[in-house]
């Protein structure tokens, strides 16, 4: 398995395939998975291990996650194949949505409540939140101050989109 956009060919698994991250589970567990080589992630060995698991890819050079299932695996010394399934729908990016403003999140790791910063709270500015797939989640919700309650979101990547802006964040 390798990325043939950055690599000649297979490497023996070293650090393969290039630009690319891997974590067991899937993108709803974003907040709490550990992102690694996909050797390192699925215990040194490719194979029928590989089978039926959930795994999340992260694109690290357009900062996209999938999440991935591989169907099936083969592997004989003339070559060999696999099969799998990944996540549908728009997959959002934070690069998609970089805007060259001093308005922003103040941290974009939260666990109860985004802080922004940056935005004139006397304007009217309304928000919605979409998840790492592009459904949305919230309605057209009037902002209030400059803090957004997002402790009733599971955990995961989500789209903050306010002011015409996007502004991507990760809920623990």
């Amino acid at each position: 398995l390798f990325n043939i956009a950055q690599e000649a060919s297979w490497n023996g698994g070293v650090g393969t395939p290039a630009g690319t991250q891997w974590a067991l589970g899937t993108t709803n567990d974003i907040g709490s998975l550990t992102f690694d080589t996909l050797m390192a992630t699925v215990g040194g060995f490719l194979g029928n291990n590989l089978v039926g698991q959930d795994l999340v890819l992260h694109l690290v050079d357009d900062d996209i996650y999938l999440d991935i299932r591989f169907t099936s695996w083969t592997a004989s010394d003339l070559g060999g194949g696999f099969s799998y399934i990944r996540s549908t729908g728009p997959v959002l990016s934070a690069s998609e949505f970089e805007t060259e403003t001093e308005a922003g999140l103040k941290s974009t790791m939260v666990s109860h409540q985004l802080t922004l910063q940056g935005f004139n709270i006397n304007t009217h500015l309304d928000y919605i939140i979409y998840d790492i797939h592009g459904r949305q989640i919230t309605t057209n919700k009037k902002l209030q101050d400059l803090n957004i309650d997002v402790s009733y979101l599971s955990n995961g990547i989500y789209i903050l989109w306010v002011a015409e802006q996007s502004f991507k964040f990760i809920k623990n």
